[in-house]
């Protein structure tokens, strides 16, 4: 059998490291990416205030070939177009398959998400990105998610005197995360002067301006001069080369609770946040990466296919983990109904990084992974349990 990943990301890297772990003759892994290193996209807004993060939070996907023994080939190049049978690629080459995984994420502006192919390009776009940050004196980040405050903390943490707003269309920020969260990210900018501007759409314009305008009645509120704009919104499922019959709305892939691709073949499988069913949390992607492994080895047998997310969690929901950094010493942890904050939040998303990096990297240090998600899956269930607060199924 032979089984192809698309894609470069946690998802695709731990799938294809599962598979290659079968040591079964019969099974071929290739693994087709557009860049020859992995990134732990957690860590990115780290490394945009301090590129050389990047060599603690990246490893090349030849080192992880290698480990595997010569169980994993490694395609470095971009997929445009699949099938129920083959993948081509922009070489004009086709590699058949009998299984499909896809795992190809989403992309977000650069230099959030890489432009290059290589990690020599990878890091001189966040140099370039960082003298930008350095000459300027006023930093706005438009965008009240996640992915906004975190960055927003990040410039406030390593520029002590720069003029740093951050934008937000919605009343608040990072409302989805709860209102204990989004209380104290608020409390953080407040305590180090980050402007925070909500019901607002920012527009910059050529000259250095930024027009902000109400999200609600789209009059204008005011214009202000930025050095430096920088959008953290409007990511984008990297799913331009399916079908269109095999998407939702949003552009993601429709799979069924066995995470096989709908009305494709029943052959392909998709996970990540690439997923229709997925949550896209990166914590928990291992989980899901093993759940479509033992699916894929199970077509191959004909046996009983596992549902999606009751056999990765042991309840019928995705569990709710989420690590949000407020510069390096600081954060918030989030897990099912209880919010953590401070420094113990910071520590469990640092110790997050090095651990998945010693994953990919390290076999001898994999178990230490495998403890934390040992311990968090049963923690949450039970938080979610005592207070009641579990989602309908």
């Amino acid at each position: 059998m032979h089984v192809v990943v698309v894609g470069g990301g946690i998802g695709a890297l731990t799938a294809a490291t599962f598979l290659t772990n079968e040591k079964k003759d019969d099974l071929r892994v290739t693994l087709i990416s557009p860049r020859d290193y992995v990134e732990y996209i957690p860590s990115a807004l780290q490394c945009m205030v301090n590129p050389q993060h990047v060599d603690k939070c990246t490893t090349m996907i030849e080192d992880v070939v290698r480990r595997c023994k010569g169980r994993l080939e490694f395609v470095q190049d971009q997929v445009v177009s699949v099938d129920d049978a083959k993948v081509s690629l922009r070489s004009n080459r086709d590699i058949a398959y009998d299984c499909l995984l896809i795992a190809s994420g989403t992309t977000y502006n650069s230099p959030i998400h890489a432009r290059g192919r290589t990690i020599d390009e990878r890091k001189a776009e966040l140099e370039e990105f960082k003298v930008l940050a350095d000459k300027s004196t006023h930093v706005m980040i438009a965008g009240g998610g996640i992915t906004g405050v975190e960055l927003a903390a990040e410039i406030r943490q390593t520029y002590k005197d720069k003029e740093v707003t951050i934008v937000a269309r919605s009343m608040g920020l990072i409302l989805d995360c709860g209102a204990k969260a989004s209380g104290y990210v608020e409390r953080w900018f407040k305590k180090h002067r980050v402007r925070v501007i909500t019901d607002a759409k920012a527009t910059p314009a050529s000259d250095g301006t930024v027009q902000l305008r109400s999200a609600d009645t789209g009059e204008d509120i005011e214009k202000l001069k930025v050095d430096l704009f920088i959008p953290c919104f409007g990511g984008k499922p990297n799913s331009e080369f399916m079908d269109e019959r095999y998407l939702d709305k949003r552009g993601r892939i429709v799979v069924s609770t066995d995470l096989r691709v709908e009305g494709m073949g029943g052959n392909a499988f998709a996970i990540g946040d690439i997923a229709s069913i997925s949550g896209g949390q990166a914590l928990f992607a291992e989980k899901m990466a093993e759940v479509a492994t033992r699916n894929i080895l199970s077509h191959n047998q004909n046996k009983p296919m596992l549902t999606y997310p009751i056999a990765a969690y042991n309840v019928p929901y995705e569990l709710t983990t989420i690590a949000i950094s407020l510069g390096k010493w600081d954060g918030i942890l989030i897990l099912g109904p209880l919010t953590i904050s401070g420094l113990l939040a910071a520590g469990g998303k640092h110790f997050t990084e090095w651990a998945f990096m010693q994953f990919l990297s390290v076999k001898r240090w994999r178990f230490l992974y495998r403890i934390m998600l040992g311990t968090a899956l049963p923690t949450v269930r039970l938080l979610d349990r005592l207070s009641g607060n579990a989602p309908a199924t």
